[in-house]
């Protein structure tokens, strides 16, 4: 595979990371907001949303802003900042688990899914090309 290929590559894995990150910035905060209309607003204080659904969604949030960041930084190309991309892709990835193992336990499948899919495997490929990349380099 020629160098002009890997860059293509790797550029639309950046645009994926932007759009889904675009994407989670505003799904996830309707998720939040979902969890407090299924528990009750003010009038009814019996029931209430649990900290951990909470928690978990918040960290679908910057899961995706991380992804969105990661990702413009892709597309940028930018060398002087190939740690800090890294980072990012590590957190965005593991930032997403929690949020798609919620979803899948409230049997919204698809979702969890595509979350999956668009939201975790791309920073995963990030890190495996790059991975290849420096190996070739050491070689």
């Amino acid at each position: 595979m020629t160098e002009k290929k890997k860059d293509i590559l790797m550029g639309a894995n950046g645009v994926v990371m932007i759009v889904t990150g675009a994407f989670g910035v505003l799904v996830w905060p309707l998720l939040i907001l979902l969890g407090f209309a299924w528990t009750g607003g003010p009038p009814n204080f019996e029931r209430s949303v649990s900290a951990p659904y909470v928690i978990i969604m918040s960290c679908g949030l910057i899961a995706a802003i991380c992804g969105l960041v990661t990702g413009i930084m892709i597309i940028k190309n930018s060398a002087d900042q190939g740690k800090m991309k890294t980072t990012l892709a590590v957190l965005t990835a593991i930032l997403y688990l929690p949020g798609i193992a919620l979803l899948y336990l409230m049997y919204w499948y698809s979702l969890s899914f595509l979350v999956l899919l668009l939201g975790f495997a791309p920073p995963v490929l990030y890190l495996l090309r790059t991975h290849c990349k420096n190996r070739e380099r050491k070689t």
